[in-house]
């Protein structure tokens, strides 16, 4: 994960079925957080699942499955 502008970060999951990365967003602004089209969370990633459970989801994407 990578904070790419202050506030908003970003992470990429490879799906080897589709063959091609996922990306998804969470915007942090004081105790509110927002994940956007969120793919899975690596282990590297850790830290944020505790966030994850409290946060809004706005996933627009289809099924990875």
């Amino acid at each position: 994960m990578k904070e790419i502008l202050p506030g908003i970060y970003q992470w990429s999951w490879f799906s080897d079925e589709k063959g091609y990365d996922f990306n998804g967003h969470i915007i942090v602004s004081g105790a509110e957080q927002v994940m956007i089209d969120p793919p899975p969370l690596s282990a590297e990633d850790g830290a944020w699942r505790k966030m994850e459970r409290g946060c809004k989801s706005l996933d627009r994407s289809p099924a990875l499955s």
